[in-house]
């Protein structure tokens, strides 16, 4: 790093707290800044590339739906209805000019948020140059382009993406307020903060514009509590006590208050304050409980770190070695810039892990990530410093080679192999990612409802288990649409309970909403996801379905989404035995089924009858029985499509008198063989 640049510095470190090296780099780097915007620019393109790609291969997840619905129906005239208060209202206007423009799209939807983290690249390098110099910035942004976390949670519709841009603006203001005038010591207001009518403007306006997108930008005020009471104590040190009243001194009251939310008069009169201003759920999500807290310090003192952590090791391994060579080497050269850092991504990954840690979502991350970013950039061009100084014949041409090689071990670093075969590899729906850096599962709703809309008739009723996937791919209205899962999770209790009846006539909130549903409606669906499976479904509810309802086999191909009907004009046969296995995201072996069974008689054989659907070639499917022996399921000798007869020989010896259990899988080897994907167990009986 050149004396140069150090000059350029916009944030540099007051002469009594940082020295700058003086020896030159290589001449490479030292032209860097004559060619900073073509390759700022390029890696913009670099960084829309890599999160464009597949942008619209999967469908909306459940989350997705908050912003997407809203901007969907403004679109159909509908008005902007179920807006989730202040929670990403930018985000939902983002959708609809896009959507608008594009049309109401996955593609369209996502396009909009790569638009924006693409544009992050813009202010995360003004923000990087302002607190190091250009080399750091062309580092961090390179790092943020090719992040896989960034760039997942750069494309999905969440208010993450739109969110980032103006977060860093926000901290560009505020140090652009703090930070300009060094040297004053007069009391004057004006003298002591650089206040202008543009500053002020661009402050406010990247406060509303980030606020409006998420309420995380309430924790810049925490990193700058921390960081601006060190400043004040630096300054007051510096002075010998003259200048106690400063331009950091409004922190300490604020790093009192702090504290003071930790006590129970402090967090009620907190909490009285901040609900005039803010809903209850995200109060209580800023307010420390004090009780709960303790209790998580027992019992579970690292589980939020963690959760943290594992996104960071996940996405970029050892990168964090740079990261704490950058602090350590900050606090010798770069004082100020490296505890403005430190105060905004180690200060609010401890706050997330150890005191605001409920809930523990890997996302919360994004905001902070690129100040991680820009330590790990200015640890690694400390060490190239270091090497060159230290270590190196003091040539150009060393100092740029050691340089580049510097800079690709760190793009090693990241660029794991793992995160790239996932990202080539990129799955179009399931876990498309880590499961460290998101646990979201997206289900394929595009085939399955499309099959419902090419053969739903007017007046027919919806059930889902994500009511917003129906209702955004098959453009209904609310009143031909319900809700199907029985059970919710109490937040307070920690406990799952069942619904309180909705008393609305297309429901399946409840079981007995549920049945009344299919018996007063003639025609209808239900569309259900793993919801279906778990723990959200009543299993009565589950067991009216697959006996009474007809399923579609071919609805869904991968088996992500099963897809269910009735018609009461249609005489409808009970199913006493539903399994479906095989579909590449479905299930691919049974729970143990239980049945009794005498072996009396002289026969050596017992026969199983099948009803089944799917079954392409005789090694497709298996049954095993009482854990032990297997027995593979013929392809039935019929017409080959719609529900067929198997018939299966079963020795006796693999049996036993009285109670047995039957378990059925399917055999991954025959895929290539089964042109219709999986198969299905309507029915089964026995005889000899």
């Amino acid at each position: 790093m050149t004396s140069k640049n150090i000059n350029k510095n916009k944030f540099k470190a007051e002469p009594s707290l940082s020295s700058a090296p003086n020896k030159k780099t290589g001449s490479f780097w030292d032209s860097i800044e004559k060619k900073e915007w073509w390759i700022v620019s390029a890696i913009a393109v670099l960084a829309f590339t890599l999160r464009i790609i597949g942008a619209g291969r999967f469908s909306f997840w459940f989350d997705e739906y908050l912003h997407v619905i809203p901007a969907s129906e403004f679109l159909q005239g509908r008005g902007m209805q179920h807006i989730d208060g202040l929670n990403g209202v930018f985000t939902t206007w983002v959708e609809v000019l896009f959507m608008g423009i594009f049309g109401k799209t996955e593609w369209a939807a996502r396009f909009a948020m790569v638009f924006f983290s693409t544009a992050t690249v813009f202010p995360l390098y003004f923000l990087a140059k302002k607190l190091f110099n250009s080399k750091v910035a062309i580092v961090t942004i390179l790092l943020f382009s090719i992040s896989l976390y960034n760039i997942y949670w750069g494309k999905v519709v969440r208010n993450y993406a739109t969110f980032l841009p103006f977060y860093l603006f926000f901290h560009i203001a505020l140090l652009s307020i703090f930070e300009k005038n060094e040297n004053s010591n007069s009391f004057s207001i004006v003298d002591k903060f650089n206040i202008n009518i543009k500053t002020v403007v661009f402050l406010l306006g990247s406060f509303l514009l980030a606020i409006l997108n998420h309420q995380l930008t309430v924790f810049a005020i925490f990193a700058w509590v921390f960081y601006g009471s060190i400043r004040w104590v630096l300054l007051a040190k510096e002075s010998k006590g003259k200048d106690i009243f400063n331009r950091y001194t409004i922190f300490i009251p604020s790093l009192l208050a702090f504290f003071s939310l930790f006590t129970k008069a402090g967090g009620g009169f907190a909490k009285s304050i901040l609900g005039i201003l803010l809903p209850p759920n995200i109060v209580n999500f800023v307010i420390p409980n004090t009780e709960r807290l303790s209790e998580l310090w027992k019992t579970k003192p690292f589980e939020s770190f963690n959760v943290y952590w594992d996104a960071i090791n996940t996405d970029s391994s050892y990168l964090y070695l740079f990261a704490l060579i950058g602090i350590l080497a900050g606090f010798y050269t770069f004082k100020k810039s490296t505890l403005y850092l430190v105060s905004n991504f180690v200060i609010i990954l401890l706050l997330f892990s150890f005191v605001f840690r409920e809930p523990a979502v890997v996302r919360y991350l994004y905001f902070i990530y690129p100040f991680f970013f820009m330590l790990v950039a200015f640890g690694a061009w400390s060490l190239l410093s270091f090497i060159s100084q230290k270590v190196l014949v003091k040539t150009k041409i060393a100092e740029s080679l050691t340089s580049f090689l510097l800079l690709f071990f760190v793009l090693f670093l990241m660029l794991q192999p793992k995160n790239i075969s996932a990202f080539l590899k990129q799955k179009e729906h399931g876990q498309i990612v880590d499961k460290s850096i998101s646990e979201w599962v997206f289900t394929n709703w595009q085939e399955p409802l499309k099959y419902v809309k090419e053969n739903r008739q007017q007046g027919d009723v919806v059930l889902s288990t994500v009511p917003n996937s129906a209702r955004f791919y098959l453009d209904l209205d609310t009143s031909e649409l319900g809700w199907f899962r029985q059970n919710i999770l109490n937040a307070i209790e920690k406990k799952y309970q069942p619904n309180e009846p909705s008393g609305k006539p297309v429901s399946g909130y409840t079981t007995e909403e549920f049945i009344k549903t299919v018996e007063t409606y003639p025609r209808g669906w239900l569309v259900a996801d793993y919801y279906f499976y778990n723990v959200m479904t009543d299993p009565k509810a589950r067991q009216y379905a697959t006996e009474n309802l007809q399923y579609h086999y071919m609805a869904s191909t991968d088996g992500s989404v099963q897809v269910f009907s009735w018609d009461h004009n249609k005489p409808q046969r009970k199913s006493p035995l539903f399994v479906e296995l095989g579909k590449p995201l479905g299930g691919q072996a049974s729970p143990p089924i239980d049945f009794s069974l005498s072996l009396s008689g002289p026969e050596t054989d017992m026969v199983f009858y099948l009803e089944i659907e799917g079954v392409d070639s005789d090694a497709e499917a298996f049954m095993v029985l009482n854990g032990s022996s297997q027995v593979a399921i013929p392809k039935p000798q019929g017409k080959g499509y719609g529900k067929e007869m198997a018939k299966v020989r079963v020795n006796k010896a693999m049996l036993k008198e009285g109670a047995n259990q039957v378990q059925f899988s399917y055999n991954p080897a025959a895929r290539e063989l089964d042109y219709r994907p999986g198969f299905v167990i309507y029915n089964l009986t026995i005889g000899n």
